[in-house]
C-alpha cells in the first residue's frame, strides 16, 4: 500500500476542485481517509446539482457510508480545501488550464 502524505491527499482535493471548477461548480474538494487508505473523494457540485446542501465534504461522506456500509468513522479524517484557498486555485485554473 502506498502512503500519501498530508500534501500529496490535499493535492487530491485541490484536483477534484479543479474538475468542478472546469464544470461550473465551486472549487471546493474532499477526501476521506482511513488507516491510510483514500476511501472517498468529494467536489462541491451545487451548481450542476442545483442542490445547496451538496458540499464537497457532505457528498465525501456520503459516498464513504455507503461504500463503507457504515457511517461511523473512528481514525478516519477529512482533508477539505477551503478559506482563500478558492481564490488561489481560480488563478491557478485559469493560468495553467486554459
Amino acid at each position: 500500500m502506498i502512503i500519501l502524505t498530508d500534501q500529496e491527499l490535499m493535492q487530491v482535493a485541490i484536483d477534484e476542485a479543479i474538475k468542478g471548477l472546469k464544470i461550473g461548480d465551486q472549487p471546493f474538494g474532499s477526501v476521506i481517509v482511513i488507516n491510510d487508505e483514500i476511501v472517498s473523494i468529494g467536489r462541491n457540485k451545487i451548481n450542476s446539482s442545483f442542490d445547496i446542501t451538496a458540499h464537497a465534504e457532505i457528498l465525501a461522506i456520503k459516498k464513504a457510508s455507503k461504500e463503507k456500509k457504515n457511517n461511523r468513522f473512528f481514525r478516519s479524517y477529512n482533508l477539505c480545501n477551503m478559506g482563500t484557498v478558492p481564490n488561489v486555485l481560480r488563478r491557478h485554473y485559469f493560468r495553467k488550464y486554459k
